[in-house]
Formats: structure tokens, C-alpha cells, sequence
């Protein structure tokens, strides 16, 4: 299945538990409520990231390496987001059974963490 689709974010499965509240690297501080915001009132198109990585899953899931960008994505209602889904499955495998089984329900959220002072 390795190639790049299009998918519906509830279709992908989150790697963590939890998500720092602003984006690193290329966009350095940018919170993720504000990203939200943005691409609501159409000041940012998210297909101007690229698309998120994804691995498919021993089981068929596909867990997202972008996990701050998939939330966004769900937050922002997206219908549909650009997947490239790589062939290997080191992601899920190192998850363990139950937080699998939390991350794999489609309506699940990532605790968002704010930076300590």
C-alpha cells in the first residue's frame, strides 16, 4: 500500500498519547489552536504542508507520524488530507497493546501539553 492517497483524518490513527500546544522547526511557536483558526477562516491552506507520513499498520491501521498536524486536521474539520504512507510498521509495533487500542478509536484526541515555564 506504500504510495500517496488521500484519506479522511479519522482514517489515521495518532502515535502518542499526548501533543506539545505549538508546532517546532519551520514554524517555530505557532500554536495549534491558532492553526486551526486560520485554516477556518481560510487564511491557510493545509495542503501547503505536504503530506502527513503514515505507516501501515500489521493490522491495516494507518498510524500518523505528524501527530500535531492530524489533530489540527481534525480540529479543522477537514473532509480529506494528502497521506504518504511508507511500506514499513515501525510505528505501531512499538506502541503497546492498550494505548493501541486507546489510539485506535477515530474520535480520539491527543491530550494537548503546554510548555512548562
Amino acid at each position: 500500500m506504500a504510495g500517496e492517497y488521500i484519506c479522511n483524518p479519522k482514517d489515521l490513527q495518532f502515535t502518542q498519547e499526548s501533543i506539545k500546544d505549538s508546532f517546532s522547526k519551520a514554524h517555530s511557536g505557532v500554536k495549534l489552536q491558532d492553526t486551526v483558526a486560520d485554516i477556518k477562516a481560510g487564511k491557510l491552506d493545509p495542503s501547503s504542508w505536504g503530506p502527513l507520513t503514515a505507516h501501515e499498520g500489521e493490522d491495516g491501521r494507518l498510524w500518523c507520524e505528524n501527530n500535531r498536524r492530524l489533530w489540527v486536521a481534525r480540529q479543522a474539520d477537514l473532509p480529506v488530507v494528502n497521506v504518504k504512507i511508507k511500506s514499513n510498521d515501525f510505528i505501531s509495533r512499538r506502541l503497546g497493546e492498550e494505548t493501541k487500542e486507546k489510539l485506535s478509536d477515530s474520535e480520539y484526541l491527543p491530550k494537548v501539553r503546554r510548555p512548562r515555564p
